[in-house]
């Protein structure tokens, strides 16, 4: 039994993930990452039928590798855009006629309450002495754990979200008054939750692809390896990365940062958001935590199977 395996089929937003993990502690066997970015031309509320498309195809390649590494139970789970999109259930119909498998879209809260499920395996964060508000940055939205776990909430503060309303040239630098006005948005948005929510000391804790690719290149400027380069990260650091990497265009992010091509127009606005919210609780620095959704849904297939 601790040899099976599970896979997860993450769909956001802004990206598709696989995550095939075997046995209680969830090693991870073969994990995948797409871009799809569906809310980039949705019309009306609804996917269009151009990303519809790519959609079902990545979701039935994902599906496939999930068979090829001899998942025993997979998952297919979507978040922020399912939600909304009118032809959510058209989507999920197609997902199951390709794989035989439900889509199953999670509510803001139960995104919440997967994503903390997931980070509290890993174990930098179960060593904290006191429990850690837990963020999670999509392309969608921005999901936050308080309490111990007690107090979920969702925000559509996504990077693409982001992206969309406040920036008129993504693929160009992107200007200080920007930032600050997407920084001031998410001030507005959260301050009350947070300030109820986030005490003194409390540790922060982030998951999600802009804190993987910013411990990523802090490492590489550092010369050191990421997986011995420390996942307690220095606001000021991330400070002077938003401002080196915002001052650039897109395709200089790819060239020169190794930053993935599908993630480097929202990039500096993502890195924004969440500057923004541990600004506003008083932190001085962050853990980023590899555990995420795809591990909370995980350890909650394994243990059902």
């Amino acid at each position: 039994m601790n040899n099976r395996r599970v896979a997860v089929i993450d769909l956001g937003s802004n990206s598709f993930k696989l995550l095939v993990a075997q046995g209680p502690h969830l090693l991870a066997v073969a994990e995948a990452y797409e871009d799809v970015r569906l809310l980039e031309k949705q019309a009306g509320g609804a996917i269009s039928p151009e990303k519809f498309e790519l959609g079902v195809r990545t979701v039935k390649r994902l599906h496939d590798l999930a068979l090829e590494h001899h998942s025993d139970a997979t998952a297919i789970v979507g978040t922020s855009v399912f939600r909304t999109a009118t032809n959510a259930r058209a989507f999920a119909e197609a997902i199951l006629a390709e794989t035989g498998l439900p889509l199953r879209v999670l509510s803001g809260e139960e995104e919440a309450e997967g994503i903390a499920a997931g980070v509290v395996t890993d174990s930098l964060v179960s060593e904290l002495l006191r429990a850690p508000a837990i963020f999670d940055l999509g392309g969608g939205s921005l999901e936050f754990i308080g309490d111990g776990g007690r107090f979920v909430c969702s925000w559509p503060l996504g990077a693409v979200r982001m992206m969309r309303e406040f920036v008129r040239h993504p693929e160009g630098p992107v200007p200080p008054e920007v930032l600050h006005k997407i920084r001031t948005h998410v001030r507005e948005t959260v301050k009350t939750v947070l300030q109820e929510r986030v005490y003194a000391e409390t540790p922060l804790v982030f998951c999600g692809g802009v804190l993987a690719i910013a411990h990523r290149i802090l490492a590489k400027k550092a010369e050191v390896s990421p997986a011995l380069f420390p996942r307690k990260i220095p606001l000021i650091r991330l400070e002077v990365l938003l401002e080196h990497l915002a001052m650039r265009t897109a395709a200089e992010r790819v060239s020169l940062d190794g930053i993935p091509a599908g993630r480097a127009d929202v990039f500096p606005e993502a890195l924004a958001v969440v500057l923004e919210i541990a600004d506003l609780c008083g932190a001085d620095a962050l853990i980023f935590s590899p555990r995420n959704l795809r591990y909370g849904m995980a350890a909650k297939l394994f243990s059902a199977s």
